[in-house]
């Protein structure tokens, strides 16, 4: 210190001690109130000075140093975004339009306490939501496209001591397959038909019944859809058709009265439901000419159509007696 005399510091002698070492001169003369010092980890270092006055008087020798200076161990890291225990810059993803991709990352934090998590640039044609976690964060992504694009996602995770991390986190969208169903013929169709549907062309297949193929061919009512994909995976579900298959009609047929071959022609009747055609040997217009028929045993069909275009036959026997060939008795 200065005494009564003194006149202010002229400059000082800095002494520094390594560990248990003993001191040796690391300044001498300075004049500076701001010096630099680069230290090693881990090692300890005591530093006093001695001040030298205007007038040439000199600081006493001191007992205890001035600072004691322990440079730490202990590195402190910024948190890093790790995929399979790898450090990562960036992230890419693929996702169907329509569908959803996440993707979970460990993030490494040497510091501990909360990590922050921030949406530095948002998507364009998505949206993009941050949930955390002990380990780290997980990213899910959800295009609001149809066709085929690319987008991408600025993050970033800061912990308590400031240290940051920053990820491109970039989405490549795959377009779905556009498929609709194709009859062959009316799906509204008799018992005994069948309509084909096509899917057209794509990778894959699965009809709601089952199918795997490109073309099924189908003869019962239902609903029928299918589900197709494209060669990047991506599926897409048809609208459904629907396949109405009527039964026939019921019908039946009466059977007929043994008639002779002199009678007139009649009309036929005895079919169910009335409106059908009768046809068969000596059927005209609905009658029967049993003359034209000629004797002998004949089969009668009678055929109906219903509303919807099906239509079904029945079947009798009339039989046809010569009776133009009796001879008359003799009365006596």
């Amino acid at each position: 210190m200065d005494d009564t005399d003194g006149s202010g510091v002229r400059d000082y002698d800095l002494f520094l001690a390594q560990d248990s070492s003993n001191y040796v001169t690391y300044l001498s003369g300075a004049s500076d109130s701001v010096i630099t010092f680069s230290g090693v980890t881990g090692v300890t270092y005591y530093f006093f000075t001695l001040s030298t006055d205007n007038t040439g008087n000199r600081e006493q020798l001191k007992n205890l140093p001035d600072l004691i200076l322990v440079f730490d161990t202990t590195t402190v890291n910024p948190p890093l975004f790790t995929l399979n225990g790898d450090s990562i810059s960036q992230l890419n993803l693929t996702v169907c339009a329509e569908d959803s991709v996440s993707e979970c990352l460990q993030v490494m934090n040497s510091v501990g306490g909360n990590l922050t998590y921030t949406i530095l640039e948002n998507p364009t044609i998505g949206a993009v939501t941050l949930s955390p976690n002990v380990m780290g964060v997980c990213i899910n992504y959800l295009p609001n496209v149809t066709t085929s694009s690319n987008d991408s996602i600025l993050i970033s995770v800061c912990d308590t001591a400031g240290g940051c991390d920053s990820l491109w986190v970039n989405v490549s969208i795959n377009s779905l397959p556009v498929v609709s169903i194709s009859p062959s013929a009316s799906t509204t169709f008799c018992t005994g038909d069948s309509v084909s549907l096509d899917a057209g062309m794509h990778s894959s297949y699965l009809w709601s019944q089952g199918d795997t193929i490109q073309t099924i061919t189908v003869n019962a009512s239902g609903s029928y859809d299918v589900v197709v994909s494209n060669v990047n995976g991506c599926t897409s579900t048809s609208l459904p058709v629907t396949v109405l298959v009527n039964p026939p009609p019921s019908v039946t047929l009466n059977s007929f009265a043994n008639v002779c071959d002199t009678v007139s022609s009649f009309a036929l009747t005895g079919g169910l439901p009335l409106g059908g055609i009768y046809s068969g040997p000596g059927v005209v217009a609905g009658g029967f000419s049993p003359a034209a028929a000629g004797p002998g045993t004949h089969i009668i069909t009678y055929v109906f159509v219903d509303s919807s275009g099906c239509s079904d036959s029945a079947t009798s026997f009339i039989n046809v007696i010569a009776c133009g060939c009796l001879i008359p008795q003799m009365v006596s």
